[in-house]
């Protein structure tokens, strides 16, 4: 997986999708991936909809990806994306996939739920040769029970689980033993665990056999989970084969 990422505090200049896609793709060493499938994510409406930006994403990476868009989902965008992307790998139907995350800085005086204080965005790769950051399975919980219960069953036999919460989960459901937990920093919405990921995927990929993303929608009430394995694990992967590159943050 490759990870690329963003995050600056809202200002007069209010930013659009596309102009957080334009950071992350110069940021981002993409020139050789040549995706096939490019999946745009977001919580917070774009304020300029003059763009189909999910069409605007594949043109700027090579412009041969079969290109959509997921929202009307809360925080809960990127984990069905990560569900798609790794579905079209199974299947035969995508080799090299992109997922964007994008969140523009909720304006001040913006009657909206979502709490996002700045402008950010995460670009993921993946492919499915063989590596790290395998992705395993992505669940929706409606109680935060289920989600420690699963949690505690993700602990490996060998090595330690990490636990990376956004700022709407609870630090209860996190197994007491076997594993350790990185919160992600408030300020940002959908992109918060997803910021976390590309900012330290270099080291946790050789360090934790696996890395589970999670986090409660303070809007909804639902809770998210998106399982990342090292195919060294030994575990069987459920919905696994697109394996994480790269990751850029803004």
């Amino acid at each position: 997986m490759a990870v690329n990422g963003y995050g600056r505090g809202a200002n007069q200049n209010q930013t659009s999708h596309a102009n957080l896609i334009d950071r992350l793709v110069e940021r981002a060493s993409l020139a050789a991936f040549g995706p096939d499938l490019a999946l745009l994510t977001y919580a917070v409406p774009d304020d300029f909809p003059y763009k189909t930006v999910s069409t605007y994403l594949n043109t700027v990476t090579g412009g041969k990806a079969h290109s959509v868009a997921l929202s009307g989902q809360g925080l809960g965008a990127p984990f069905t994306a990560l569900r798609v992307a790794s579905a079209y790998e199974r299947t035969g139907q995508s080799l090299r996939s992109l997922v964007a995350v994008v969140e523009c800085a909720t304006p001040a005086d913006a009657d909206r739920p979502e709490p996002a204080e700045v402008d950010s965005g995460v670009l993921l790769a993946f492919d499915g040769q063989p590596g790290t950051g395998v992705v395993d399975t992505v669940y929706l919980f409606d109680r935060p029970q289920e989600l420690a219960s699963r949690l505690a069953e993700l602990v490996p036999e060998s090595g330690r689980l990490l636990v990376v919460l956004g700022p709407g989960g609870d630090p209860a459901v996190v197994p007491d033993s076997g594993s350790d937990l990185h919160r992600a920093a408030a300020g940002s919405y959908c992109t918060s665990v997803w910021l976390a990921l590309a900012r330290h995927w270099a080291v946790w990929e050789g360090v934790y056999p696996v890395v589970a993303l999670c986090d409660t929608d303070p809007v909804s009430g639902t809770s998210h989970l998106a399982v990342l394995r090292n195919p060294g694990d030994g575990v069987r992967h459920r919905d696994g084969g697109a394996a994480a590159r790269t990751a850029t943050a803004i």
